[in-house]
């Protein structure tokens, strides 16, 4: 039981990344796609409140995306102003490194 938790938890971060890294023709979805219908993903959530487990403090520009998600993207430019956050913010090595403590586990 525990092996396939946390092998499905890695999978299902390895699946969010993807959102951020792929490109929409791979995907079948535009990047951003989850964020934009309001689904936080591990990357997003990553660079909100870091993870002390992993030593993560928030990422700069984390208020930033807060704010931005609070207002659900209403502003043109919000959504990539939240993407290139989080891809500053390292959204995706934070939540590869995740992925890999649940592989572990």
């Amino acid at each position: 039981y525990s092996y396939g938790f946390y092998l499905g938890i890695a999978f299902q971060i390895a699946d969010d990344v993807l959102d951020f890294v792929g490109t929409g023709e791979e995907l079948g979805k535009p990047i951003g796609q989850d964020l934009r219908e309001g689904n936080l993903t591990a990357p997003v959530i990553l660079c909100l409140n870091g993870n002390e487990d992993l030593g993560m403090a928030p990422a700069p520009g984390a208020e930033e995306l807060a704010r931005l998600i609070r207002r659900r993207f209403a502003d043109e430019g919000d959504l990539e102003r939240a993407l290139v956050l989080i891809h500053e913010g390292g959204g995706v090595e934070r939540a590869y490194r995740l992925a890999e403590k649940m592989a572990d586990k």
